[in-house]
């Protein structure tokens, strides 16, 4: 259900979602993540967070380790996510170690936050709140 969701909502940077819900990767963490900070161990992919992009004005894009000396760490994410991540990597991350699991469009060296909030519109409008029917997970909140 959560793929069919994310697929919905985000298209091309669903597993981009995925891994920031399940792994608690920040946006700049997950748009630094390259192809080497990717293992597959027993089956489930273990990302090695340790570096984040952001844009600062007046000085471009600026590399570094994360928010806090906590954020280097390496999150297991869950079995379920192995073929969604699998597909995106065959289908758009480049052969290289050094390729980034998300590209950006054009010329800039990552993606920005503008380009991330219109691809998902998710800062126009609540959550679901352009009628798109969803089914309705079982959870007992729902």
């Amino acid at each position: 259900m959560a793929v069919k969701v994310t697929r919905a909502l985000f298209g091309p940077v669903e597993t981009a979602w995925l891994i920031a819900a399940y792994g608690g990767l920040r946006l700049s963490e997950w748009r630094a993540l390259r192809r080497s900070d990717l293992a597959l161990i027993d089956g489930r992919y273990r990302v090695l967070v340790t570096r984040q992009a952001q844009y600062v004005t007046g000085q471009g894009w600026v590399v570094g380790p994360p928010k806090s000396a906590k954020g280097v760490r390496s999150v297991t994410l869950p079995t379920w996510m192995t073929d969604v991540i699998d597909a995106h990597m065959a289908e758009r991350v480049g052969e290289f170690a050094e390729s980034l699991l998300f590209a950006p469009k054009g010329t800039s060296e990552f993606i920005h936050d503008s380009a991330f909030n219109g691809q998902t519109g998710a800062q126009n409008r609540p959550l679901f709140g352009d009628g798109m029917p969803v089914e309705c997970p079982p959870w007992p909140e729902c």
